[in-house]
């Protein structure tokens, strides 16, 4: 977003309250939109076995948990995997699981708990690298609480090996999009920085991107 924003004439710099809440520098380049990046992963994982109808909801899971049933196995975890994965599988993780069909046979599994710890660089880098070893295995031990079916590729084989990939969740600090005309460029504007919810707000901010461009009336909230 930061890069095309670039592109526009003139400058648009944060000011330095702005530019503090978003770890950057006032003075950083010529235009600077108040956004940070937050690492988005997601698997895509052959459901062989039908464990969740086709015809499913996208699924949410907002109980916290613990990843690994047993706590007891710290040490080998951490011997495996390292101490900071061993300590966040064997920790309480936050909500936010979920999941929804793809496709003719496959899930789309999600949890951004499992990469919050990633700090993205910036610019950030366009082919990022997830932890593709065990943000399957995380994903299906977590959502296994909530369809208790899926238990089966955690405990046997789960067929092909899943896909792992996805890029950025780009978001202010308050968790709010920007939308409307971009500062002192007449013609342009912003619609960005809908975090994790673009596809539930896209209908929105596209019809108040459209109250901008026409100058039609705006909502109290604009």
């Amino acid at each position: 977003l930061n890069a095309v924003h670039g592109l526009l004439p003139g400058a648009d710099r944060l000011a330095p309250g702005v530019a503090a809440a978003c770890g950057l520098e006032a003075g950083e380049g010529g235009r600077r939109l108040p956004v940070v990046n937050h690492l988005h992963a997601k698997v895509i994982f052959r459901d062989v076995r039908r464990a969740v109808p086709r015809d499913a909801p996208m699924m949410i899971s907002l109980d916290p948990c613990v990843i690994w049933d047993n706590a007891g196995d710290y040490d080998s975890l951490a011997e495996t995997f390292g101490a900071s994965r061993a300590k966040k599988l064997c920790e309480v993780a936050g909500p936010g699981v979920h999941l929804r069909p793809y496709g003719h046979d496959a899930l789309l599994l999600l949890w951004e708990h499992w990469h919050a710890d990633h700090v993205a660089a910036e610019p950030p880098d366009l082919d990022p690298t997830f932890d593709a070893e065990l943000f399957p295995e995380v994903c299906l031990r977590g959502l296994a609480r909530t369809v208790p079916a899926l238990r089966e590729y955690v405990d046997g084989d789960a067929g092909s090996k899943p896909h792992v990939d996805g890029g950025y969740y780009t978001c202010t600090p308050e968790n709010y999009p920007l939308v409307g005309p971009a500062q002192d460029v007449e013609g342009a504007y912003v619609c960005g920085g809908l975090a994790g919810y673009g596809l539930m707000a896209a209908h929105g901010a596209g019809e108040l991107l459209a109250a901008h461009v026409v100058g039609g009336p705006l909502p109290s909230y604009a």
